[in-house]
């Protein structure tokens, strides 16, 4: 099968998402719930839509994350319009925000603040005007869970029987606890 990623030809004979066919290419596709460590749920950041065009012609924005690859696909991740689309994208994440970052556990180490400035995003138009109140989480009393702070919280947090993963307040690292 083939499929066209900013106008060059991809072959693939097995299922791969469009980001997993864009990076294999080396293309940068911005995102920030693709960290498989955490096993986040694909799509809950939308930052890395793209365009796409199907085989029957279909054009369509879809996030690149959880879009299998089609054959005859020709997909768009560099356009001026696709980066308009991230960028407005990474402005509605700052909507819902703390902006409070000095406060921080990952200040001047914050993913969301190097996807705004590698994406151009100089201020967030909306910050400040949808933030939902939400409670820090102090069940265990090692961690604290501030989602408010975190904006990829839904990402960082799964729970199994046998195991849970959690964001450690200091080092934002995913720990067994």
């Amino acid at each position: 099968m083939r499929a066209y990623i900013n106008n060059k030809p991809f072959d693939f004979d097995q299922e791969i998402t469009i980001l997993e066919a864009a990076r294999q290419m080396g293309f940068f596709i911005p995102t920030l719930c693709a960290f498989k460590p955490l096993c986040h749920t694909p799509g809950t950041c939308a930052v890395c839509i793209v365009r796409v065009k199907r085989a029957d012609g279909q054009e369509l924005t879809l996030t690149s994350c959880k879009t299998p690859l089609e054959d005859g696909m020709e997909v768009d991740t560099i356009s001026s319009q696709v980066k308009k689309m991230q960028r407005t994208q990474v402005a509605l994440i700052f909507a819902d925000h703390d902006m409070d970052c000095v406060t921080c556990g990952r200040y001047g180490n914050c993913e969301l603040l190097q996807l705004a400035r590698n994406l151009g995003v100089q201020k967030a138009p909306f910050t400040g005007k949808f933030i939902a109140e939400r409670k820090v989480d102090h069940t265990d009393p090692a961690i604290e869970l501030d989602v408010n702070k975190c904006a990829v919280w839904r990402c960082a947090i799964r729970s199994k029987a046998s195991e849970r993963f959690v964001l450690m307040k200091s080092e934002r690292k995913p720990v067994y606890a």
